[in-house]
Formats: structure tokens, sequence, C-alpha cells
């Protein structure tokens, strides 16, 4: 019987991830404790190990936010028929169309190009809060410029380095 890939808490007050990628294909072997696919929380981005070994059967959500304890996989021997496979890509799809319609006020702010986007080797620097909140309004994170702590933006040192230490 094929073993369900579940959503994990992975925090006192996690409800929801997204979903980043998969690490596997469908078809693929899967041991146990092998990293399958990486999860962005409120606080961080992580890879997620397989609980069981055997074959990725199916990936029932391939990407997007997801509630704890959801099947969003599932890992079984090769050709093993898999059941519950379309409640879950069904329940994920009407959440997905009205953040879509909400989004669509934002194309001023994204009209801005900016020279300097904080990325590296085409991937951008922001927390993963950062991603969400800029995911949720609609916001391309490509289109905003980074802030530095070298005095352009961000943090500001003091003059001269020092901490004030009441001297």
């Amino acid at each position: 019987m094929a073993t369900e890939v579940k959503l994990p808490r992975l925090g006192q007050g996690m409800e929801s991830g997204t979903i980043v990628k998969w690490l596997k294909s469908e078809g693929e072997p899967v041991e146990k404790g092998e990293p399958l696919y990486e999860l962005d929380t409120d606080k961080v981005t992580q890879e997620v190990e397989a609980e069981a070994s055997g074959v990725l059967l199916k990936i029932a959500i391939p990407e997007g936010e997801v509630e704890v304890g959801k099947t969003i996989g599932f890992i079984g021997e090769q050709g093993e028929a898999v059941a519950a496979e379309e409640a879950p890509a069904k329940a994920e799809k009407p959440k997905e169309a009205p953040k879509r319609e909400e989004e669509e006020p934002a194309p001023a702010a994204e009209s801005q190009p900016a020279p300097s986007n904080g990325s590296t080797n085409g991937r951008i620097k922001a927390s993963p809060l950062a991603r969400r909140i800029a995911r949720e309004r609609g916001v391309d994170l490509a289109q905003i410029s980074a802030r530095r702590a070298d005095r352009r933006g961000g943090r500001r040192a003091r003059p001269g380095g020092a901490r004030n230490r009441g001297k």
C-alpha cells in the first residue's frame, strides 16, 4: 500500500507552508531520510526528507501553498496504483485563482526597473516571509532594488564604525 506524503508541521504556529520545488520526480526511487522537496515557511526555506523508502508514485500538489497535514504526494512500490490522487490537487486550485485576481492592481509598483536586485546566480535574495508577502501582493521581487547595509539603505553604521559605549 502506498504511503502518503503529508505536509509536516515544522513549528508550533505553523498552519501552512509553500512547496517551492520537488527535488525528486514522479517515478524516481526515494530512500527514507533523503531530501524530497523544498518547503517555504514564514521563517525558513528547507528541504523536507522522505519518511518512507520506495518510488515517488505521484506528486499530488506540485507547488504552492498547502495546509499542514494535507497529502502532497505518494511513495510506494513501482507500478502500485494510487487511489486518492485527485482530491488534494482539486482542493488547491480554487485557492490560487482568487489570489491572482487580487494581485492585478500591483503592476504600477512593478513597472519601476531597478539596477540592483540582490540576485545571486539568478536567485533573488529575500527572506521566506518577504517572498510570501510579495507573492500575496503580486509584487515581482526582481523589480525591487536591494537595500544594503553599507550606508545606502538598511541598517546604518555609526561614524567610525564604533559603538557608543558611554564614553
